[in-house]
């Protein structure tokens, strides 16, 4: 099992070793229940406090839902930086046919204007899985395609979460498109607490090796372990 250390804020820099570029996509993909969306609200934590407003847009739990997991989130952070993060935070729903038609049709002067307007430099779309489940290859290469246009040309950063529902989910155009790719699986228990693993598997433009990390979440939050190459020596 790993050894632990000091407790960090999942971020870019504590993940990656850097700040993401702006403009960059980052697909987090895992099966469900592995602390995808708490890594969201992590990310969207470090853009608060920076002052930069995220856009979060669920397409599986209402607004009054995500509401209640940000209260929650208060336990792990504080209630100080759980407010701060309120206020820069705008959480919009979307049923997934909603949201699909809006981008197929490119029908996307709503969501440009949620982000100039609000001066949005963050997105958090959860989970995308929704949108893509019940679609065929070609239509889901489409709508991928297109979204991503749109948040190149707007030119923030994304945090995109991707279900996994069965074991024979592998890698596609979404995978393939994004600038980040991170995964997460469980591994085991250590001391009564489930340990996961987050292996960042592609980094494109970034000076980043690929890495392997563990951690484990409990009520103060997640606890990140020893980190080590992806490739070691044979």
């Amino acid at each position: 099992m790993p050894r632990a250390k000091k407790r960090c804020i999942p971020s870019d820099t504590c993940i990656l070793g850097q700040d993401v570029r702006k403009g960059s996509i980052i697909v987090v993909r895992g099966f469900p229940g592995v602390g995808k969306s708490l890594l969201a609200l992590y990310f969207s934590l470090k853009a608060a406090k920076h002052d930069d407003k995220v856009l979060y847009i669920s397409l599986v739990r209402p607004k009054n839902k995500v509401v209640d997991e940000l209260h929650a989130f208060a336990s792990m952070v504080g209630k100080k930086d759980v407010e701060k993060l309120e206020k820069h935070l705008k959480i919009v729903y979307y049923n997934p046919f909603e949201f699909g038609q809006i981008i197929d049709k490119a029908n996307l002067s709503p969501l440009v204007d949620m982000i100039e307007e609000g001066d949005i430099k963050g997105v958090v779309i959860d989970s995308i899985t929704a949108l893509l489940e019940n679609i065929g290859e070609n239509e889901r290469n489409a709508i991928i395609e297109k979204l991503f246009q749109l948040l190149e040309k707007l030119n923030v950063i994304t945090v995109v979460i991707d279900d996994m529902f069965s074991a024979k989910d592998g890698y596609n155009m979404l995978h393939f498109k994004a600038d980040i790719v991170v995964e997460i699986k469980p591994i085991g228990i250590k001391d009564g607490q489930r340990i996961f693993q987050m292996d960042i598997i592609k980094a494109r433009d970034m000076y980043v090796k690929q890495s392997r990390h563990y951690f484990s979440i409990d009520k103060k939050g997640i606890m990140f372990y020893n980190k080590k190459p992806m490739i070691e020596k044979l």
